[in-house]
């Protein structure tokens, strides 16, 4: 097989690993919205065997052998991604080590793609449309913020719009990355880049915290970093990723945290 022979599906399935980087047949089958996971595992099968992805499925015990094989890109793909995106070769260097990454960084990008699922299709409402940008989605527009979010989350239902940005803290993620996070999102909106490019509403800002003791010390640590800032309008929303996980963006799982909040219950 060769980059002649791919399926349109099997170019689909390539781009969806070049945005979200590691993906589970569970998430491509999603995120294709197809019917039949024998047809997916079979695409997949054909990628691996042809150097185009790498699968990290194992049989070493029976936890390993029932969870979905987990794929991401080889080297193979780079071709793929250029034309099909007229990606620099030098910014796919990334993929000669993509088979090398931490098993936290596998879990970000998964539980990543859980959240852009769940948002996604947790509904069938025709009159709004969704759209989940990714780091590599972003990375061509410059008035985002450096680093940038891990998601940036459009709703557009009739002629409004809503938007948000959202970070997602790992079990592993120390204090002193969640603080300075914080603190570049702060130095963002007072630097005024979202504002120097458009005239829409700021996007809100969403942090996903691992557990309920990291939401609170986030809590307690943006609402003094708030204090000390020059903005009075600036708002985070907080919540814990099995929340997330288990009732999607929608519902009324989100902390607000702002300055003028009367009410604390930290």
């Amino acid at each position: 097989m060769n980059k002649q022979t791919l399926t349109t599906k099997q170019q689909q399935i390539i781009l969806l690993l070049y945005r979200f980087r590691f993906l589970s047949t569970y998430h491509i089958q999603k995120f294709l919205q197809h019917t039949n996971p024998t047809r997916i595992q079979t695409w997949l099968q054909e990628l691996t065997q042809n150097n185009y992805t790498i699968s990290d499925y194992s049989r070493s015990s029976f936890e390993q052998n029932t969870k979905p094989a987990t794929y991401c890109l080889a080297s193979k793909s780079k071709k793929v991604i250029q034309e099909k995106t007229g990606e620099n070769h030098t910014n796919l260097k990334y993929i000669y080590s993509e088979k090398n990454r931490s098993n936290t960084f596998k879990e970000h990008c998964l539980t990543l793609a859980n959240i852009g699922i769940n948002f996604l299709y947790q509904d069938n409402n025709t009159k709004t449309t969704k759209h989940f940008f990714t780091k590599v989605d972003m990375a061509a527009y410059d008035y985002f913020p450096d680093p940038l979010p891990d998601a940036y989350i459009a709703i557009k239902e009739a002629e409004k719009t809503k938007r948000y940005y959202l970070t997602l803290f790992d079990e592993k993620t120390p204090r002193f990355a969640m603080r300075a996070r914080i603190k570049q999102y702060i130095t963002y909106v007072e630097e005024e880049h979202w504002k120097k490019h458009t005239d829409q509403p700021l996007p809100l800002i969403l942090v996903v915290c691992h557990d309920e003791q990291k939401r609170r010390y986030l809590y307690r640590f943006i609402k003094v970093a708030l204090n000390d800032s020059f903005l009075n309008d600036l708002s985070f929303f907080l919540a814990i990723k099995q929340d997330i996980l288990k009732h999607g963006l929608q519902s009324n799982i989100w902390q607000k945290v702002g300055i003028f909040d009367k009410k604390n219950n930290e």
